[in-house]
């Protein structure tokens, strides 16, 4: 269902009153495209979840369309924010610093700025702290929602660990200091917890020895990358299971192709201590 300007423009106008306050009846031609932008992302939200007929088969007006989906952008960011509250409640940053700006901080700012009538499409923060599985491309409260769903998967995988595993894990790591890290700090732990299944060692203490490097060079002999892949996927998916947060297991999965081939090249380099951050190897 797609809807002609003439259709789109009177809502358009009636936001460019609200926005000036009707202390003028024109705006600036960057303004314009702003406002139709955030009409257009209304729309869209309210056309999506198989609504796009009403009872009788009549195509409904833009304004109810538009209306409809500015409600539902109000509601995904009031539970954004309910995430964002329940994130902070335990919080721990593990000394990074990008982490704590683009989560801690920069979220506060999110809620403090956001405008779902004027500008539902910009959601503000660059996000500089990489997830351990991109998102698709959104916009606005769609990101960060989604975002933010994935940062309390993460959160609650690495609730999991004592914080004292993590940080000698994070300081091999990031040997110029953990502050400076600008990675996932999920991922070298799940690679870790990953590794310590394969050798049947404590997951909790994320340490591997050079029996336990051998053991999963052994693990992967002969295995080509699929199968590899494979093997990885079912591991990932046992920790996931362990974890408290739901979708944990089937997120995790996700970082099974990247995982398997940094095992399978690792192992082809003998190099395959540097893919674990191992610098020391005392044996068992």
């Amino acid at each position: 269902m797609d809807y002609s300007l003439e259709e789109l423009l009177p809502i358009v106008a009636r936001l460019s009153e609200r926005y000036t306050r009707k202390e003028s009846s024109s705006v600036t031609y960057e303004t314009a495209e702003m406002l139709m932008e955030a009409v257009l992302t209304c729309v869209r939200e309210g056309m999506e979840n198989g609504e796009r007929a009403v009872a009788g088969g009549e195509k409904p007006k833009a304004e109810q369309i538009y209306q409809r989906g500015r409600e539902r952008i109000e509601e995904k960011a009031q539970k954004a924010k309910r995430i964002y509250e329940e994130l902070m409640t335990g919080w721990e940053d593990y000394g990074c610093l990008n982490y704590r700006d683009t989560v801690r901080t920069g979220m506060m700012e999110f809620f403090a700025r956001y405008d779902a009538q004027f500008q539902p499409q910009n959601h503000l923060l660059t996000l500089d702290y990489p997830l351990l599985c991109p998102l698709p491309k959104q916009c606005g409260a769609d990101l960060i929602l989604g975002y933010l769903k994935r940062v309390r998967i993460e959160k609650a995988f690495l609730d999991c660990f004592r914080r004292e595993p993590v940080i000698r894990l994070m300081d091999r790591v990031s040997p110029d200091g953990r502050k400076n890290y600008m990675g996932n700090l999920c991922e070298p732990v799940l690679l870790a917890a990953c590794g310590c299944m394969i050798a049947d060692q404590p997951v909790g203490e994320l340490m591997l020895n050079s029996r336990d490097l051998a053991e999963i060079r052994e693990t992967f002999s002969g295995a080509g990358r699929p199968e590899a892949e494979a093997k990885i996927r079912w591991i990932l998916r046992r920790i996931g299971e362990q974890v408290p947060c739901a979708g944990t297991a089937g997120y995790l999965e996700q970082a099974a192709p990247g995982f398997a081939t940094r095992i399978f090249n690792g192992i082809q380099s003998d190099c395959l201590a540097a893919v674990f951050f191992m610098q020391e190897f005392p044996m068992a």
